[in-house]
Order: structure tokens, then C-alpha cells, then sequence
């Protein structure tokens, strides 16, 4: 049986280039294309290595034995002869050609003419440490004039498989040189079998959707004809099938995709309505506007996994213009790197109430320290509960806009801030610093509304004078 390509494996095969990513939807066959391409180059070429990554060594085994495997034993009479195997295991074929296929964790000591890396998105999400020897040693495996893919849904809208997606996205394809990765993004609609013709009537939402992606650059510009009405009616089903994990699993454009809505996060709805009611933008800092910043900072020492938002406040809008988080920078190093050193006029600088502990040493409290690198324009919120302060900050989310670039990582971990499981309280993990500096940002902002005399707007004089902030 021979193979025929689809619309999306067709599409690959036309615009291959030295390096690969691929952004897509689910049920492609992008992995059985990027296979069946390795066993090809194996075939048809001689003393050929190639390489087989994918998110653990059992999946990677399960695509060398069911797709490569599968089709060597199936090949046809006349190339058979050809194709004799001088060694074959469950992690490796070797030609009588000398060409071979091998599944690793990484290739770093060798030379490949090919590397396959499929569903890197999970490794980045799941292991960080692989997903740097990957990127470091099998990417750098591969010889010049080979070739690499690494395909993958987005999982995770942090790591090196997000960076190299946007990065990619960047890029027109007549400048890219051989090192360059050239992103293929295979939006859902471009499968034949994603329709149901007749049915259910479009509602509202989805025609709104619809009407908002038509405008879309990517679809502007993209050489796929749009979703039709029927591919509308199986979205609109299938939306309501797979809920939040839509965005991920069938994503109409790349910036979807990695809007990840986790179970049991406190805020995937909120995040997922960021995009739908156009409140992610470009370039949102003003500067006849003064900023305020809300800060998380962990450990008595006062530099461990500190996170900072920063945002403006014009009436009853709060724009969220940058955010900054690292892990092991002492108070005075924070100042200079992430507030000194970035040409904003502050107004208010907002801390959690454990802001009056001690420093490590018996030294100042970080009240006196953080006054001391700060001035005046220091504010500590009072002890309030979690509970409450989740609350404010589900409000303040489903309002605020972002400047989508600047934040993208602060609304990552705002996007998989969730429960423990089996227990109603947050998980406190990598998402949480940002999660809790999000949490006093909201406290703050409702605070001070609340406090103006006449209430509701917010706007700039009433921020300058600091007349009705909490603490």
C-alpha cells in the first residue's frame, strides 16, 4: 500500500528547508511523514545516520517500531533485496548500506544527516534539563546539509520549543539561512475530515470568532483557503467537547496554541477570554503614564523567585505593561536590574504584608531596605486571605489588558496557577510567584478604587498623591 500524502504532509514535503519546526493541530500524520522520512533517507541513500527523539524513549520506541518498522517489513518485492538489515533491535535498524536509524535521548557525539524530534513541547514542559541537552547536543549533532524537524503540538507556552516558534514566526522565508529553523504551522481547518456539513446552527460566539480570525495576519496571509461553514459547525462542537483544551490541541493561528488552559487552574477561563476579547496588545506602555509595580518576594533573604508585574492604571483600565521574575537576586540587585534599568516613572512600588520580616543576619527588614532603595514610594498591603485575594484577582484579570510580548511569561504562569490536587488550596511551585504578585496587584487596585473619594475611577492625579492607599 503506497503512501499518499495529505493536504498537510504535502504541504511539508514542498517547503522543507535545512531546519524544521512544526506548529500543529491534532491528528495531522506529521509525526508518520517526518518517520517514513528518515526510513526513505536510510533506503535510498548509503552510510546515512539518522535520529529518532521523542518526548520519552517509550514513545520514541513505539514510532520507530509501528511507523518505521512496520513499514520496512512491509516494503515492496522489488526494493526489498535492497534493504537487507545487518542489525536490527528495538532501538536501532542498520542497512547492509550502511545507513541507519537509531532512537536516543540525544545524539551528542555523533554526526546525523537527519534528527526527528517529535512532541518537544512536552519535553520542555516535563524535563527542562533534556530539553537543553537536545537543543545543545542532538541539534548540534546534525551535519551541515543535513536536516532537522521538530514537530510538535504547543503544550507549554514556555521553553526552547515556544522561544524557537516565535522566533521563527519572526522570519520571511526568503531570508532564512541554513541555520535558521523555518516555522510550518498546519491549522486545523486545513484537514478534509474536520466538517460536519449539516447540524446545529452556528451561534453567536462562533460567528464572532470567526469573523475575528478572517482578520488575522496569519490567516490573511496564509495560502490555506479559510474554514468553511462546516468546518465552523465541527469547531464549534468540538469546542465544546474538549473546553479548554481547544486552544491547544486545534489551534487556528500560532498565538493559540500556546494558550494553555490547565485542570484545576484558578484562571484558564480568564486567560482564554484575553485573546477572544482583543485585550493583548503591542507596545501598551504609555508614557504620560506613571507605573505601579506589585511584587512576590521569596525567602527571608529577600532575593529568592522574586516576581514583579508592572502596570498603569487610566480610570477604570488597568494596562499591564511588562513583567520580571529571577531566582537568587538579593533586594538592591533586583532595583538595578529589573527596576532602574527600565525608563518607566513609578508611582508605587506594592508589597506583601511579610515585607516587615528580618533579613537573614538579623540585619533591616526588607520594609527598611526595600524603603531605603525606594524612597517613600513603598506600600505594604495588609494580611488578607488567599481565598479573597483569588477572588480580586479573577476580577482584575477579566479586565485588564496586557502588552502581550513583555508579559508573556507572567501570564504562562497565570495560565497554570492551579490547585493541589485533591485539596482547595493553590499548589505552591514555579507559578506561583507570579501568581501571588498577580494577587496583590489586584488587591491594591481594588483597594485604592474603593478608597477615592466619590469611587470607581482611578485616574492619574488621584494616583500620584497616594491619597487612599492601603498601607
Amino acid at each position: 500500500m503506497p503512501f499518499v500524502p495529505n493536504v498537510a504532509q504535502g504541504r511539508l514535503l514542498a517547503d522543507l528547508h535545512p531546519r524544521n519546526i512544526v506548529l500543529k493541530a491534532r491528528q495531522l500524520g506529521m509525526t508518520t511523514l517526518s518517520a517514513l522520512m528518515l526510513l526513505d533517507d536510510a533506503l535510498f541513500g548509503e552510510h546515512r545516520a539518522n535520529g529518532l527523539i521523542a518526548q520519552d524513549l517509550g514513545t520514541a520506541q513505539a514510532i520507530f517500531e509501528n511507523i518505521i518498522l512496520f513499514a520496512y517489513d512491509h516494503l515492496p518485492a522489488w526494493l526489498a533485496p535492497h534493504a537487507i538489515a545487518k542489525n536490527r533491535t528495538r532501538r536501532e535498524l542498520v542497512l547492509a548500506n550502511g545507513s541507519t536509524i537509531s532512537v536516543d535521548t540525544t545524539f551528542r557525539g555523533r554526526t546525523l544527516q537527519n534528527l526527528l524530534v517529535s512532541e518537544y513541547a512536552s519535553v520542555c514542559r516535563d524535563r527542562p534539563a533534556e530539553a537543553r541537552e537536545i537543543s545543545t547536543g542532538a541539534f548540534n549533532a546534525v551535519a551541515p546539509g543535513g536536516r532537522i524537524i521538530v514537530e510538535s503540538t504547543a503544550e507549554w507556552p514556555l521553553g526552547d520549543f515556544a522561544d524557537r516558534v516565535r522566533a521563527a514566526d519572526t522570519q520571511h522565508p526568503d531570508t532564512l539561512g541554513p541555520l535558521d529553523f523555518r516555522l510550518h504551522f498546519f491549522p486545523w481547518w486545513i484537514e478534509p475530515s474536520y466538517r460536519i456539513p449539516t447540524g446545529e446552527s452556528l451561534s453567536d460566539r462562533t460567528h464572532t470568532y470567526f469573523a475575528a480570525l478572517a482578520s488575522h495576519p496569519s490567516v490573511v496571509l496564509s495560502s490555506f483557503d479559510g474554514p468553511d461553514e462546516a468546518a465552523m459547525r465541527w469547531y464549534q462542537i468540538k469546542r465544546r467537547e474538549q473546553g479548554g483544551a481547544m486552544l491547544r490541541e486545534f489551534p487556528s493561528v500560532p498565538e493559540e496554541a500556546f494558550e494553555v488552559q490547565i485542570e484545576g487552574a484558578y484562571y484558564g477561563r480568564e486567560i482564554a477570554r484575553l485573546r477572544e476579547e482583543m485585550r493583548l496588545h503591542e507596545n501598551l506602555y504609555d508614557e504620560t503614564l506613571p507605573v505601579y509595580t506589585a511584587w512576590d518576594i521569596g525567602g527571608a533573604g529577600g532575593g529568592d523567585d522574586t516576581a514583579i508585574w508592572f502596570f498603569q492604571v487610566f480610570r477604570e483600565e488597568v494596562r499591564v505593561v511588562d513583567y520580571w521574575e529571577w531566582s537568587g537576586f538579593a533586594l538592591g540587585e533586583i532595583v538595578n536590574a529589573a527596576i532602574s534599568s527600565k525608563p518607566y516613572r513609578y508611582a508605587i512600588h506594592v508589597f506583601p504584608h511579610d515585607l516587615r520580616v528580618r533579613e537573614f543576619g538579623g540585619g533591616a527588614t526588607r520594609f527598611e531596605t526595600a524603603t531605603r532603595l525606594l524612597g517613600s514610594s513603598v506600600r505594604v498591603l495588609p494580611r488578607s486571605s488567599v481565598a479573597d485575594g483569588i477572588e480580586a484577582a479573577r476580577r482584575v484579570l477579566g479586565i485588564a489588558r496586557f502588552d502581550e510580548s513583555r508579559t508573556r511569561a507572567g501570564l504562562a504562569h497565570l495560565a497554570s496557577y492551579r490547585r493541589e490536587e485533591w485539596l482547595d488550596r493553590p499548589r505552591h511551585d514555579t507559578h506561583s510567584h507570579a501568581a501571588d504578585a498577580w494577587r496583590y496587584l489586584s488587591v491594591f487596585v481594588e483597594n485604592t478604587m474603593k478608597e477615592r473619594p466619590g469611587g470607581g475611577s482611578f485616574d492619574v492625579r488621584y494616583q500620584e498623591t497616594g491619597l487612599g492607599i492601603i498601607g
